[in-house]
């Protein structure tokens, strides 16, 4: 039988993960911006606006490219 408040706990935290993935954030540095917005004030430059999903997707991808890319670095080392 499932607890009825760790159910309702689960759904509370997965609209909360919902809502947080869809809230445009500034595609530079990933701080929250107004909908209509094309200016970063953290940045201090003209940006444009993604979801936060977007931007730790984008952030991912980055990173496992860096990853890459020093693992091609420590492979042509011991060549």
């Amino acid at each position: 039988m499932i607890d009825s408040d760790k159910y309702l706990d689960n759904q509370l935290n997965k609209y909360y993960e919902e809502q947080e993935s869809n809230m445009p954030v500034c595609n530079m540095c990933g701080k929250t911006m107004e909908d209509d917005t094309e200016y970063c004030l953290h940045c201090e430059a003209n940006t444009v606006v993604i979801t936060h999903g977007e931007y730790i997707a984008d952030e991912y991808e980055n990173a496992m490219c860096d990853k890459a890319d020093a693992q091609t670095e420590l492979d042509r080392e011991r060549d």
